[in-house]
């Protein structure tokens, strides 16, 4: 049995079997291959802000915010899969209370970096 959710404070909550482990790797490459489809297909992505998608600073700008949440998810996916087998194996305690702030930080500052960054091509 592995931990299958986490609380908000880290620590693990459900147990299921250990084949559901493959189902968040299959949901890290999904949301990968998904945010590859928006910075391919920038008009589908919704911005806070009216900027001129057909400007290449833009289509730049909206490239690299991007690329910053596809990196901070697959590794925020990576250290799950890593802290599901050693609480699994007893080596930890769920995913530590840390990770849910650190998280959610950085995806926030992520997006708010890059839409002050947009407002110059208004």
């Amino acid at each position: 049995m592995i931990p299958t959710h986490f609380a908000l404070d880290g620590h693990p909550n459900k147990l299921g079997h250990k084949h559901l482990l493959l189902l968040v790797g299959f949901i890290d490459l999904a949301s990968y291959i998904l945010l590859c489809f928006a910075a391919r297909y920038q008009k589908l992505v919704n911005l806070p802000v009216n900027v001129d998608r057909n400007s290449p600073n833009v289509q730049e700008q909206i490239r690299r915010m991007i690329s910053t949440i596809k990196a901070i998810t697959t590794l925020s996916f990576l250290y799950i899969i890593w802290k599901i087998i050693q609480t699994a194996s007893g080596q930890a305690n769920g995913l530590g209370s840390a990770f849910s702030p650190i998280f959610g930080a950085a995806l926030i500052l992520t997006v708010v970096f890059y839409v002050n960054r947009l407002k110059k091509y208004k």
